[in-house]
């Protein structure tokens, strides 16, 4: 199992879920929001981002199963940086799906916000509209 943004602090609790039930863990961030002294000490640690489409490939190669939760996840400054946000959200999702497609990797978890919600509603059932940079990157990544 493959962990994007596993040193984060959904990521990291994934992690310890997912080494409960015996999988073998690796982790890949570059550690702009996480920290290391967040992964657990049984999963493999692979320092890299998202972004960088070589290293990205290395390290899903051999996967099972991918869970990408890397993201620029600071909605409160993403009006200050949108090119960056697109880049970490969109531009490096592409990249862990065109990794996954070379390596024959068919199983993917993306995780998202309730920020593609607009703020209008919480349920998965409601409208997708997103108003922030945030949100549509998350909407775009998703479609």
């Amino acid at each position: 199992m493959l962990v994007t943004g596993g040193a984060g602090f959904v990521g990291s609790h994934l992690v310890d879920a997912l080494l409960k039930l015996g999988s073998e863990v690796t982790v890949f961030d570059n550690l702009s929001t996480g920290f290391h002294d967040f992964v657990n000490s049984d999963a493999k640690m692979e320092l890299g981002d998202c972004r960088d489409i070589l290293a990205l490939k290395e390290v899903v190669a051999g996967q099972e199963f991918v869970f990408h939760l890397a993201a620029h996840a600071d909605v409160r400054r993403n009006m200050q940086t949108p090119r960056a946000v697109w880049k970490n959200n969109v531009d490096a999702t592409l990249n862990v799906l065109t990794s996954m497609r070379a390596a024959r990797v068919n199983n993917l978890a993306f995780a998202s916000s309730g920020i593609v919600y607009c703020g209008k509603g919480s349920k998965e059932t409601d409208p997708l509209d997103a108003d922030s940079i945030y949100g549509r990157a998350k909407l775009q990544a998703s479609t």
